[in-house]
């Protein structure tokens, strides 16, 4: 349709557009704004301005399309932000080539201006952000290791901040071109440290254990034998390789 023949109802539809037109014909001042006129179903881009006071020309750019994708993108966007920030004890991020964040969650968000008060934006660049010079260099190599297209998983300690991580890395891939690397990292601080006090706890038992004039005895399921003390062997006068295993009457 032309602009004339639909005028009369964008005029009842964007009665703000013909205030404009009016307005910069009258004070001569050039505008430039997007607006949606629902005649046509399209969104605009115009261009206004007054050759001389009281006319006007009016430039109107189609931008519907575009209109359309930033809706898109945007909507992607907001996808992939929840899936990111879905698992709340994860660390996610990707960064390209160049060591710079592409994307993150808010969980790095959180830790990094916790750990280091940093204020993590898309495009900085990872490792010169990391003062502590053995985490960057260790953050390089793992990073470089993913970018010749390797998918691994490591376990890293920070012993400034005595914290455990196990790191997940994937290179990114475009076709058969890597162009960068995500990395899925959490927290192992607490089952690391549980893992090591039971291993002293079993240790501590084990020489109480083997050191006692006491029989023991423990059981697992079905009631087979897990342990025998070497004082309940001595009683019994039976070897261990014997013992372990078997079958026990509750």
């Amino acid at each position: 349709k032309r602009f004339s023949k639909v005028l009369p109802a964008v005029k009842k539809s964007n009665p703000q557009l013909i205030e404009i037109y009016g307005r910069v014909a009258n004070k001569g001042i050039a505008e430039q704004f997007e607006i949606f006129i629902a005649p046509l179903i399209k969104w605009f881009s115009v261009s206004v301005f007054s050759p001389k006071k009281g006319y006007f020309i009016a430039a109107l750019n189609d931008i519907t399309e575009l209109k359309e994708y930033k809706n898109v993108l945007e909507k992607q966007n907001q996808t992939l932000a929840a899936i990111l920030n879905s698992p709340k004890d994860t660390i996610i991020f990707a960064i390209d080539k160049n060591y710079c964040f592409i994307a993150f969650n808010d969980t790095l968000r959180f830790l990094l201006k916790k750990l280091f008060n940093f204020e993590v934006k898309t495009g900085q660049n990872v490792l010169k952000n990391i003062k502590n010079i053995s985490l960057r260099k260790n953050a390089k190599k793992s990073i470089d290791r993913a970018l010749k297209g390797e998918s691994y998983t490591e376990i890293q300690y920070d012993s400034t901040n005595k914290l455990s991580f196990e790191l997940f890395w994937n290179p990114i891939l475009d076709g058969k071109e890597i162009i960068g690397v995500t990395a899925f990292i959490k927290n192992i601080t607490e089952l690391v440290e549980t893992q090591e006090a039971l291993k002293i706890n079993e240790a501590k038992y084990q020489y109480i254990a083997e050191n006692t004039s006491d029989g023991i005895l423990a059981l697992g399921a079905n009631n087979k034998i897990k342990y025998v003390s070497p004082a309940y062997l001595s009683q019994l006068g039976y070897p261990i390789e014997e013992e372990i295993g078997k079958g026990k009457e509750p």
